[in-house]
């Protein structure tokens, strides 16, 4: 059960880490366009 609960906080915390990322590149593609 625990070890269930870890892998969930873990995949939450990579699945915000790589939205992260994704919004810093298209920011950074925007702003190379301007």
């Amino acid at each position: 059960m625990q070890i269930t609960i870890i892998k969930i906080l873990i995949s939450q915390k990579y699945a915000h880490y790589y939205k992260w990322n994704i919004t810093l590149v298209k920011h950074e593609k925007t702003y190379k366009n301007n």
